[in-house]
């Protein structure tokens, strides 16, 4: 599948490589295009705000995505 990442910071990446808010959709359009598997997995920061998962989510789905996971790094011990 292809890898989101966004972080609290407001910073996207497509499987590892920087992107602009306003470039994720050409870019997952093209990630797609060159993968098999239709799905994107999104990898955040805990920070991440919900909305901004939504709004990636929605894109992706423009962009042709068949199936969307959420990936979210473990708790940390307080």
């Amino acid at each position: 599948g292809i890898v989101v990442t966004a972080t609290a910071e407001g910073k996207l990446e497509v499987n590892g490589d920087a992107v602009e808010r306003d470039q994720l959709l050409p870019a997952l359009e093209k990630a797609l295009q060159k993968s098999d598997d239709k799905r994107i997995v999104l990898q955040g920061d805990r920070e991440v705000i919900l909305e901004d998962a939504v709004q990636i989510m929605t894109i992706a789905k423009q962009a042709g995505a068949e199936k969307i996971a959420i990936a979210t790094e473990p708790q940390k011990a307080r």
